[in-house]
């Protein structure tokens, strides 16, 4: 039997197809469309640094700038949970404070926080990521509803164009927070708006990726 030309091509693209499917298909329930799973958007490895440019702003007008640097440093225990030490040093208050964290395959834990006049760490305990990293998926956390909006961003800062990147909205009782990870750097922007007042002005914080050391 002869093979028409253009079925023959009809099964070359669907070959293709297939195989576009299998290479991208999440390895596991718990990964995204591109395979990457919650620890790639949490590579907190010891002295791995952030650096993040802060502008506050009312309406359109700019009331405030300022840097923070972000260090990760050995992992050490609270409550006899393993946990990660993100160093912050605000470049204009010139003080240091502590973020601790809790990564596995399953979930991000923001577990707790330590400012520099604080003799213990205050606990947070807020899944700020959590499998599956699929659009749509959702979670509550200490009354913080959270949705991924996206797992494949684009996304711009002073420290480049990051793509894939996995971007979470938080549904507060006064306002929303955005934010962005990419893969293998983690967070890289953040916009925060809230209400001022009953004039409905919206206050924005927005904190963006400046440079990244591993």
């Amino acid at each position: 039997m002869k093979v028409r030309k253009s079925d023959s091509t009809l099964r070359s693209l669907l070959k293709f197809f297939i195989f576009f499917i299998v290479l991208y298909l999440p390895s596991d329930g718990n990964s995204g469309l591109f395979g990457l799973s919650v620890n790639d958007y949490a590579p907190f490895k010891e002295g791995r640094e952030w650096k993040y440019s802060i502008v506050d702003k009312i309406g359109d007008s700019i009331v405030g700038r300022k840097e923070t640097t972000y260090t990760a440093l050995s992992h050490t225990k609270i409550n006899g949970k393993e946990v990660i030490p993100l160093k912050c040093y605000d470049e204009e208050k010139k003080e240091y404070s502590l973020s601790f964290y809790y990564v596995d395959s399953l979930k991000v834990i923001f577990v707790a926080q330590q400012g520099s006049g604080d003799p213990e760490p205050k606990p947070e305990n807020n899944i700020i990521i959590k499998a599956p990293i699929q659009e749509g998926s959702s979670w509550k956390s200490n009354n913080i509803s959270y949705t991924i909006m996206s797992i494949n961003d684009s996304v711009t800062v002073p420290a480049g164009t990051f793509n894939q990147c996995l971007k979470i909205k938080w549904s507060l009782e006064d306002g929303e927070v955005i934010t962005w990870y990419a893969p293998d750097v983690g967070h890289i922007k953040t916009i925060i708006i809230k209400t001022v007042d009953e004039r409905k002005i919206k206050k924005e914080k927005i904190m963006q990726l400046v440079s990244f050391k591993k």
